[in-house]
């Protein structure tokens, strides 16, 4: 299970690296506590409740971009959730 959040959050730090540029992304993702991200963006562990992790990453980038990010990542995490459907996924990325 841990596998899929982990390509969840590379997937929404790929996207926003477009947006805000790879280092921001991935400087952000290590400010929410339960990830890990080396340089080049490979999330090295995700540990917690999985739900508030992604729900903390999203308000991240929110911070710097408004909703326009939440929208970004639910793009960036879609076709994931539709393959894994028992994933336990915050509301504001449904």
């Amino acid at each position: 299970m841990e596998e899929q959040y982990k390509s969840i959050v590379r997937a929404i730090i790929d996207k926003q690296s477009n947006v805000i540029g790879r280092d921001m992304a991935i400087k952000k993702a290590n400010n929410v506590p339960g990830i890990e991200v080396d340089s080049d963006g490979t999330v090295l562990s995700i540990k917690g409740d999985y739900k508030k992790i992604l729900e903390d990453l999203v308000g991240e980038y929110s911070l710097l971009s408004g909703d326009i990010a939440i929208k970004f990542c639910k793009d960036a995490i879609k076709e994931i959730i539709e393959k894994y459907t028992a994933l336990n996924i915050p509301d504001i990325l449904k």
